[in-house]
């Protein structure tokens, strides 16, 4: 959610935050106004789920390179994204915001358990779905 690969940067970009990942691969930071809209667009999606779903909001960055000290931080940019979020999910789907950076391995090991409970309840709601109406 904090940047954009190009493989050249248009010219239309060439005044923002650009990082060179390698040589070939430069990186453009997102804005506060494409954020908004990622937040949106994402938000709309996942409040669509038919299934078992949740968010989680790594609230210290959502890439190596936006963490505090490094290239692409800027809070005011992932508050955008994840305010546009909560709006366009409407409450549909529970959030969850953890106050660690993606790249933790504590994150990673809660995804891990909430992609576990979601696979559960998921096969649970299929399981009911598969004997609703059987006798008992």
């Amino acid at each position: 959610m904090d940047f954009v690969n190009f493989s050249a940067v248009p010219p239309e970009y060439a005044d923002r935050l650009i990082y060179y990942h390698t040589p070939t691969l430069p990186l453009m930071r997102t804005s506060v106004e494409e954020n908004t809209t990622l937040g949106q667009w994402v938000g709309e999606k996942v409040g669509r789920s038919i299934g078992p779903a949740v968010i989680l909001i790594p609230m210290r960055g959502f890439s190596d390179y936006d963490q505090v000290g490094r290239q692409f931080w800027d809070p005011a940019a992932d508050r955008a994204f994840i305010d546009a979020l909560y709006k366009a999910l409407e409450g549909r789907v529970p959030v969850v915001e953890v106050d660690l950076h993606i790249n933790d391995p504590r994150f990673a090991s809660l995804a891990v358990g909430h992609l576990l409970n979601l696979l559960q309840r998921a096969k649970h709601c299929a399981h009911y779905e598969e004997t609703k109406g059987a006798e008992l």
